[in-house]
């Protein structure tokens, strides 16, 4: 038996004839209902439903405009997304959504609307990446709405995608990161840069980086946090942004060497430390232990490229884009390289790393010419040994 509901107020429940679930809500003694196959829907819709009797709007779904669909949406989103994936989607929506359609109503919201709205971002000058991020979260929350049956159909799905422009990947030479590793010798970041070009770590995943997460005797990284500055919280600790990045990185010899004169160096700073030394177990902290700030590790970076003369990479393109570029370029195998850069699909490192590939292509022809195109005078039988 369903218990009793008072004057605007809502309640969910699971029907035992076919499953599935409804969601309810009372206003002045006559109950609106609506029914859904799974009950995160039906929450969906109870909430939008309390929202709109909370401003005394109706509960129709043609009052709903994309303003406060979006906002119970993040709200909605929000235990499911990181910190940082949370603010950025928020800034993004109340920055650049919301002014141009935040007032229309989702029920009359149309494609053309929408590819207008489009239009008038890419010719404003919007950076291509960023157009495609709105316009995923656009497709993503409609489609929600779709789901809870707020909306019929998806006006998105008939909308031409925004185009992602072709941006130049930027990378140092060989020569240049051997320079740049040879001005970081003997210094605490030395360790970190090198790590950083052998194995493609994220920065957050070097900053929050272990000491347990080093298997001396495996020669492997385990990789299983990452580190980063979140508005209003500080410098958080936080699991890999997909289960790709949760991931083991085998180490070279020279590598680890290089990871225990590190812990050496470490050491003679903790007894400098004294009691001011924090310990939190972590490979590359700050001279007294504490978690390094990622804007520190900028600072240092950008000013040694400037001291040697370097191009003025962003420590990304550093650490994955040139880290990426060695691999590809050094003969390592394509599935390896994704897989020690924490990528989620081969596609996406065949496609971002694709200028590398024609020196692959190059050799894997010549091995076909010997392997078909044999010298005739050969006997049959010789020419495949």
């Amino acid at each position: 038996m369903k218990p009793k509901r008072g004057h605007r107020s809502g309640s969910i429940y699971q029907r035992s004839s076919d499953q599935r679930w409804v969601a309810q809500v009372t206003l002045a003694g006559h109950h609106q209902m609506a029914y859904f196959h799974s009950q995160a829907e039906a929450q969906r819709w109870l909430s939008f439903a309390l929202l709109q009797i909370h401003q005394k709007k109706s509960i129709s779904t043609t009052q709903l405009p994309l303003s406060v669909y979006l906002e119970t949406w993040l709200e909605q989103m929000a235990l499911g997304l990181r910190p940082k994936t949370l603010i950025q989607y928020r800034q993004v929506i109340t920055q650049h959504i919301l002014p141009e359609l935040g007032d229309l109503l989702i029920q009359e919201l149309r494609p053309a609307q929408i590819q207008s709205f489009y239009q008038l971002k890419a010719q404003a000058g919007m950076n291509p990446r960023l157009l495609q991020l709105v316009n995923c979260l656009l497709h993503h929350a409609l489609e929600d709405a779709t789901r809870s049956g707020l909306i019929p159909v998806n006006p998105v799905q008939s909308t031409l995608k925004p185009k992602r422009s072709y941006v130049e990947r930027k990378v140092l030479q060989p020569s240049q990161v051997q320079q740049l590793l040879k001005a970081c010798q003997g210094t605490r970041w030395e360790a970190l840069f090198s790590l950083a070009v052998t194995t493609g770590m994220r920065e957050g995943e070097l900053l929050g980086l272990k000491w347990t997460d080093i298997h001396w005797d495996q020669g492997v990284v385990q990789i299983q946090r990452q580190l980063y500055r979140v508005p209003g919280q500080g410098l958080v600790f936080n699991p890999p942004k997909t289960p790709t990045s949760r991931r083991n990185v085998a180490l070279g010899p020279r590598m680890l060497e290089q990871l225990q004169e590190h812990a050496k160096r470490q050491q003679e700073e903790k007894e400098r430390a004294g009691e001011k030394w924090q310990e939190n177990g972590l490979v590359f902290p700050t001279s007294l232990g504490t978690p390094t700030d990622p804007h520190r590790l900028y600072t240092y970076y950008k000013g040694i490229l400037q001291k040697l003369g370097l191009p003025d990479l962003r420590f990304h393109d550093l650490r994955r884009h040139t880290a990426a570029t060695l691999m590809m370029g050094g003969e390592i195998d394509p599935k390896v390289a994704q897989e020690r850069l924490g990528h989620a699909r081969i596609s996406y490192t065949l496609g971002t790393y694709s200028h590398v590939l024609p020196t692959i292509q190059e050799e894997a022809a010549q091995r076909m010419d010997q392997l078909i195109f044999t010298d005739s005078k050969q006997k049959p039988e010789d020419r495949l040994s």
